[in-house]
């Protein structure tokens, strides 16, 4: 249930909602397995896990939904084999070589008989509207599903403004400079050991760096000869909190020590699921929020959404 991606988009302003309107809204898209010659399957889960029946967490202008995707598997060798098959037997039978025209009817028919049998996995990607700062983070390290879960949120909203969230200084300069000049300038964030230098202008070259030094002459001459930083490590809470940021201000390999997860407890071995997901939730968001203000001070803060996607 914890985040461990963090891709931020801007939430325009004008936006409104309450957790029951996001509640009624999803309901009408509650997921469903895929069934008969259906390959795919989308919709929303309880972000509570499968013991609760609501589709909403909401908390101090923060909501949280689940998107769960499923899809059926069938390897393509099996395909292929079972399409051979089909038509070694209609050789047999015709004498007549087969032609393009029969294998993608056999395949056809392969496919239809394979479908219903087919092992189904699926994906669960989690939605968090923070209303207060008008954002919206989707957990995934994947751009691809990210506006794929946003476009089956925005379908059952009917609509659902946002823009990937830019901040008004480049985030790259900032790492650059934060590597160059000793830490970052985020009262409470400590650059790690993890770095990628790319290059400016013709240069494509991509160096990485893990579990190393970074503030030494090696990495500042890398930088001062046209290499900025695009990923760089940081840490806060005294390391209970790590994480990579990337250029685009997406955060990604998020990792939170079990002392702040469990800051909330009261009595977490008799606790009843969903209020043990209701407790990580609040705590989450609280501190991932006050995170991404900082960070996106240091950059400037995050643009305004704009009408006219600019």
């Amino acid at each position: 249930m914890w985040f461990k991606n963090l891709r931020l988009y801007r939430l325009a302003d004008t936006f409104s909602t309450t957790a029951a309107d996001l509640e009624k809204a999803v309901g009408q898209s509650r997921f469903e397995h895929c069934s008969g010659q259906n390959t795919s399957s989308s919709g929303f889960v309880s972000p509570f896990g499968h013991r609760s029946e609501s589709l909403v967490f909401s908390g101090q202008q923060q909501l949280i939904v689940t998107a769960r995707f499923e899809k059926k598997v069938i390897p393509p060798s099996v395909i292929t084999d079972e399409t051979q098959k089909v038509l070694d037997a209609e050789e047999q039978q015709t004498g007549r070589k087969p032609k393009k025209s029969d294998r993608a009817r056999a395949r056809e028919a392969v496919l239809g008989k394979l479908i219903p049998q087919a092992f189904a996995i699926h994906s669960d990607v989690s939605v968090w509207i923070d209303l207060d700062q008008h954002l919206v983070i989707v957990d995934t390290s994947s751009s691809k599903k990210a506006e794929d879960t946003l476009s089956l949120l925005r379908k059952a909203l009917g609509s659902l403004p946002v823009q990937p969230a830019e901040t008004k200084d480049s985030v790259s300069t900032a790492l650059t400079n934060w590597v160059l000049e000793g830490g970052s300038t985020v009262e409470g964030v400590m650059v790690t050991n993890e770095v990628t230098l790319s290059g400016t202008g013709d240069d494509n070259a991509v160096i990485s760096a893990k579990k190393q030094d970074l503030f030494t002459d090696a990495i500042a001459n890398l930088v001062k000869n046209d290499k900025v930083v695009t990923k760089l490590g940081l840490s806060c809470k005294d390391g209970e909190m790590e994480f990579v940021i990337e250029d685009d201000f997406s955060i990604k390999r998020l990792k939170i020590a079990d002392e702040l997860k469990n800051s909330g407890d009261t009595d977490a071995g008799n606790e009843d699921p969903v209020v043990r997901a209701t407790t990580d939730y609040t705590i989450m968001t609280g501190l991932l929020s006050k995170t991404i203000s900082d960070l996106a001070g240091a950059f400037g803060g995050i643009k305004p959404f704009s009408e006219n996607g600019d």
